[in-house]
């Protein structure tokens, strides 16, 4: 179902591995899709038959969550944040389109409120009213989407991985996927991860780095602020599929210090928008 190699390709003098490309359409062009789709299958296996996840304003989660349990005869439940105004904030309005398009059942949050607190209500709501069902956490922080982005990394040419890889990071989840790939092929790369909204910067690189079994810190990782909030956009031009909340930031910061960086220079566009193929 998955594209089991996504292309590199060349753009200028920087290289891109398309992992926008990683979920062919009707599915949604992100990344996540790799790992989801293997965690979805264990849950099934394991006699699950719901599964819920409560998403953002411009998350790609339920969608996939959504096009994946029509696939395997599986039931989404997805919560979403149901603000006062009655508007559907970011990429809402398309994104619930979606959901309903790949048969998922849709429940808003009135009054949402921290990310957090939003999941645990949506948790609280999920076992009051499904059996048999299992509640995502956010991010989908599990082995399976760092173990399938590591294979991605072995896929890579190996003389484009002895410069600089650029990566914008969310969760931290791909990023992760991509420290454990580097740490597996004792590659001395240079690798830069975006934050896309403020974050922690030990925090999160200490979570990539638990999740990536790089306990000793042996992959060249720096994370950088990027200056964003989560729901602000960057909308400058790229030539390829790139989402404006995620990736295109750490396209952003790659332009502007592309002269600093050592080559080759390689960066993992983990999503795109729409199901635009470039």
């Amino acid at each position: 179902m998955l594209t089991v190699d996504t292309p590199v390709e060349k753009y200028g003098n920087i290289w891109v591995k398309r992992e926008d490309l990683a979920c062919p359409p009707p599915g949604p062009p992100f990344s996540k899709t790799r790992g989801l789709e293997a965690k979805l299958l264990s849950l099934k296996a394991d006699g699950i038959k719901v599964v819920a996840y409560c998403d953002t304003s411009v998350s790609m989660g339920g969608v996939a969550i959504s096009y994946f349990c029509q696939q395997f005869g599986m039931t989404a439940i997805i919560f979403y944040p149901k603000y006062k105004e009655g508007n559907n904030r970011e990429n809402l309005e398309d994104h619930i389109k979606k959901w309903q398009e790949f048969g998922a059942t849709i429940v808003p949050l009135d009054k949402p409120q921290r990310q957090k607190i939003n999941w645990y209500r949506a948790r609280n709501i999920l076992l009051k009213n499904w059996s048999n069902s299992f509640m995502l956490e956010q991010g989908f922080p599990y082995k399976e989407s760092v173990n399938e982005t590591a294979k991605q990394v072995k896929l890579i040419p190996d003389k484009l991985l002895d410069g600089t890889v650029v990566i914008s990071v969310g969760s931290g989840v791909i990023c992760s996927g991509v420290v454990k790939g580097l740490l597996e092929l004792d590659k001395d790369t240079q690798l830069y991860g975006i934050t896309v909204s403020p974050k922690d910067l030990d925090g999160m690189e200490k979570k990539i780095r638990i999740r990536s079994n790089d306990v000793f810190g042996t992959v060249n990782l720096k994370l950088i602020n990027g200056g964003y909030e989560y729901t602000q956009t960057e909308d400058m031009k790229v030539p390829f599929n790139c989402n404006r909340y995620y990736d295109s930031k750490a396209w952003h910061w790659l332009i502007e210090h592309e002269k600093e960086l050592k080559e080759p220079i390689l960066f993992w566009n983990i999503g795109g928008e729409g199901n635009e193929q470039f």
